[in-house]
């Protein structure tokens, strides 16, 4: 099974801003033929999502209010499916290991995640090793280890965002723009 889901963590929000972090990530794994679905927890509830249908979960926070809705919901994903997750964004790149001593976090992605993500996504689907993969900090038995940072990404490599798998009229604004 080669299917992630990437959340989007927050309180429900009558028109929030559009994540268009998770959406640029993926893009990018689409690019690279795996499938991707996208929880955003401010429109839709998690409380009674299939988890057990993805080989990987992945999870972006800010530091303040975002992660603590970030750790609700880990903690809701793992009391129901063993399925890995792995944080990204800003709190995570900034507090890699701490995030990672977390029991409700297996990997954390740090800085750019979009190689870093589709080479853990292929690592998991393979059953190989994550020692080589750049940019990523992981558990293993019950140890946390960080492997080099990656350089930054050419930008060119990136498509557009995968607006199709959002419902873009769920973060327009009264006048119909969409809140980027």
């Amino acid at each position: 099974m080669s299917k992630v889901l990437l959340i989007f963590p927050g309180n429900k929000e009558n028109k929030p801003r559009c994540p268009f972090s998770i959406l640029v990530l993926a893009s990018y794994l689409q690019k690279n033929h795996i499938e991707v679905k996208i929880l955003d927890t401010r429109i839709k509830s998690y409380k009674n999502y299939n988890f057990e249908d993805y080989c990987l979960i992945g999870i972006s926070a800010k530091t303040g209010e975002q992660v603590s809705s970030a750790l609700e919901i880990c903690k809701h994903i793992k009391n129901h499916t063993k399925t890995p997750i792995v944080w990204g964004g800003p709190h995570a790149t900034f507090f890699p290991e701490q995030t990672c001593e977390s029991k409700y976090v297996d990997f954390v992605i740090r800085s750019e995640g979009e190689e870093t993500l589709c080479e853990l996504t292929s690592a998991i689907i393979n059953k190989t090793k994550y020692n080589n993969i750049q940019g990523l900090t992981y558990k293993k038995d019950k140890q946390i280890f960080s492997n080099p940072d990656r350089p930054f990404m050419d930008m060119n490599k990136l498509d557009l965002p995968a607006y199709d798998l959002v419902d873009l009229n769920k973060y327009q604004d009264k006048i119909g723009h969409i809140i980027i």
